[in-house]
């Protein structure tokens, strides 16, 4: 039977003749159009920017994404090369892209940077399919494209973020004062060199140790008072007390005590300035100074 014969014929060749019996079968042919009309409304209501070029870079489909993402309606540029979506600096990416789509090589998730209708910079994610034609033959491109501004913000913030984090370390590290962070529960969680100079451990030593082995005898209450008070969030003037050292010797020092807070605003842990009275740092005004006694 004739169905039996076009069945066994679709079934049994290589997709070029699939595509080729698609094109001339009645009901193939309706089934076709059926999709394409579904293929059309999906890409015309797609977020993303979806047009279809040839291989000379020309654009002849452009989706209403594209119009929201880049601000040309239709009309306006298909017919057009799509250089009028590259700046100068990247005008290289499309001889190169169109020669991978060429080759029928595709090209998934690029990130670049393409221009408005109104001259401004959008950072984009690029990913380019062949289209081919019954013969199997490249005959032009899908390209999609879609806006990664905010994810780019994000990252460039936290680029920022993690530059201003190496600074501040730097500081910290570098600094002649003994700086140091404790959790709430009363763990060493950060020591710089400062606090190894004046304090005598090792930071791998002290890391995940109790700061009360630096409280001297007779002061563990306080210390832990003025701990709790600054998890609290209050205000902690400069202080006068007593430390000690890994040798045993004790050291006069200054401390200020700040919270460190999440993004929340919730206190997670305290930052400890220590500052070495003995070495001639001894603030003007001793009486007016808090002592832990």
């Amino acid at each position: 039977m004739k169905n039996d014969i076009d069945t066994r014929k679709v079934a049994g060749t290589d997709r070029v003749d699939q595509e080729k019996w698609a094109l001339t079968d009645p009901i193939a042919r309706k089934l076709h159009a059926l999709t394409d009309q579904q293929l059309a409304a999906i890409v015309d209501s797609s977020d993303d920017a979806i047009l279809i070029k040839d291989l000379r870079g020309v654009i002849h489909s452009w989706n209403r994404g594209a119009e929201r993402l880049f601000g040309y309606k239709a009309e306006e540029v298909i017919g057009k090369p799509v250089t009028v979506l590259i700046p100068p600096d990247r005008e290289k990416e499309e001889p190169y892209i169109l020669q991978l789509i060429g080759g029928g090589e595709r090209l998934d998730h690029y990130r670049t940077v393409r221009v408005r209708k109104n001259g401004t910079l959008v950072d984009i994610s690029l990913s380019v399919t062949p289209i081919r034609d019954a013969d199997g033959r490249v005959i032009g491109a899908t390209k999609v494209a879609r806006d990664v501004s905010d994810t780019r913000r994000a990252d460039r913030h936290q680029d920022l973020f993690a530059q201003v984090q190496q600074q501040l370390a730097a500081i910290v590290e570098s600094s002649g004062d003994a700086i140091f962070g404790v959790n709430l529960d009363g763990t060493i969680q950060t020591w710089n060199r400062g606090a190894e100079r004046l304090f005598g451990y090792p930071g791998a030593e002290m890391v995940g140790k109790p700061a009360a082995m630096l409280i001297a005898a007779g002061r563990l209450d306080g210390a832990l008072d003025l701990l709790r008070r600054v998890a609290a969030g209050e205000p902690a003037e400069p202080i006068g007390t007593i430390r000690r050292r890994a040798d045993g010797t004790t050291a006069d020092v200054t401390l200020n005590l700040s919270p460190i807070r999440d993004l929340s605003g919730a206190v997670v842990s305290v930052l400890v300035i220590a500052r070495d009275v003995d070495a001639g740092m001894r603030p003007s005004a001793p009486d007016a100074r808090q002592t832990i006694t």
